[in-house]
């Protein structure tokens, strides 16, 4: 015979049974009550794998060869893209562009590293607008 409480699984599952159906409802306040996952993701560490994955996006699209870097004028090619829909002071703005760079390239090697652009998008991110520029990548 199947039901709920032949099923039951701890005191976390409730098993319902339907004709031709069955359904499993997890509460998990146990869970968190027990802390049975001791590892959850926090806020920082999540925030942290989505900007990642917005900066091998950028690469995979600005990145044009292939060098692992951007150059002045990839990073152009993608400020005028992101910071377009950024509204002022956040927006591009050729004539300091120069001033922009240099910002984000941290270590002055001409260059922005993956970790340099990581560090840019965090800045950008705090101010509004700039989350939903960056979807646009």
């Amino acid at each position: 015979m199947i039901d709920g409480e032949a099923l039951s699984y701890q005191t976390s599952i409730i098993w319902e049974c339907f004709p031709s159906n069955i359904e499993v409802l997890i509460d998990d306040t146990l869970f968190k009550t027990n802390a049975t996952f001791a590892r959850a993701i926090s806020l920082e560490t999540e925030l942290n794998r989505v900007i990642n994955e917005a900066v091998d996006r950028i690469w995979s699209r600005f990145d044009d060869d292939h060098s692992g870097e951007l150059d002045k004028e990839e990073t152009r090619n993608f400020l005028k893209l992101v910071l377009a829909h950024c509204p002022p002071p956040n927006n591009y703005d050729e004539a300091t562009f120069d001033e922009l760079f240099v910002t984000i390239d941290e270590d002055r090697n001409g260059l922005i590293e993956k970790h340099e652009m990581a560090v840019f998008i965090k800045k950008l991110c705090s101010t509004q607008g700039a989350t939903e520029a960056l979807a646009d990548i």
